[in-house]
């Protein structure tokens, strides 16, 4: 689900409905401890590094999450020790006592890559209070659910449209929304493997299918907090 930034009036809709900007007052994502962290990773054999997206905790890194990380890593970048935005699960610790990662005051062991942007939100996007949002292309839509509703925004339909929260239900890998009045005329399903965005191939959790209007849009999805 590559989200391509090179339209004027694309980026005009990814501002309207990113609600990327958290409240300064609302806890980020790595304050949170919940053991999921967003910022930039750096790869490479001499430097191996996290940063957090606030930029006040930086740390060697050990991967312990098999080898996606460092191929997404490879194919997102351009050129060596380039920054990647990441959304990891792991645990900070000591640092290393020798090597390259004993110049730094801890380690950041990485259990799980859960997001990873070549171009993107990144840092910007504020999940907080989110259950889901998804997004797709051709044409560029979004999709952010909540406990309380659904907001979808689309190029081919410019302005927010409003939809019932629907049941969720989940069985094995795939997570479901269920809107029980008929005229609303959406349905939302998730299913968790990991997805390429088709135009910039930054990575997420969940495939995802909307039904709406009586057409289906695919895309990728990723857990809020």
């Amino acid at each position: 689900m590559r989200s391509s930034v090179a339209s004027g009036g694309l980026l005009v809709l990814l501002a309207a409905c990113s609600q990327a900007t958290p409240d300064a007052s609302a806890p980020t994502m790595n304050q949170l401890q919940n053991g999921r962290f967003s910022g930039h990773l750096i790869w490479g054999h001499e430097v191996r590094t996290f940063t957090v997206c606030d930029g006040d905790r930086e740390g060697w890194v050990i991967n312990e999450a098999g080898t996606e990380l460092v191929e997404v890593y490879e194919e997102l970048t351009s050129s060596p020790y380039q920054e990647m935005f990441v959304e990891v699960r792991g645990e900070w610790s000591d640092a290393p006592q020798d090597g390259f990662g004993a110049d730094f005051p801890e380690t950041l062991r990485v259990h799980e890559l859960i997001r990873a942007e070549g171009e993107g939100f990144g840092c910007r996007l504020d999940l907080n209070g989110v259950l889901f949002v998804a997004n797709g292309n051709e044409p560029f839509w979004r999709l952010h659910i909540r406990s309380d509703g659904m907001s979808m925004w689309s190029m081919d339909s410019p302005g927010e449209r409003k939809f019932p929260p629907g049941e969720m239900d989940e069985e094995g890998a795939l997570v479901t929304f269920n809107v029980s009045d008929p005229d609303a005329g959406i349905q939302v399903v998730f299913e968790k493997q990991r997805c390429a965005d088709s135009m910039s191939g930054s990575r997420y959790q969940y495939v995802a299918t909307v039904d709406i209007d009586g057409r289906r849009l695919s895309g990728c999805a990723l857990e809020g907090l």
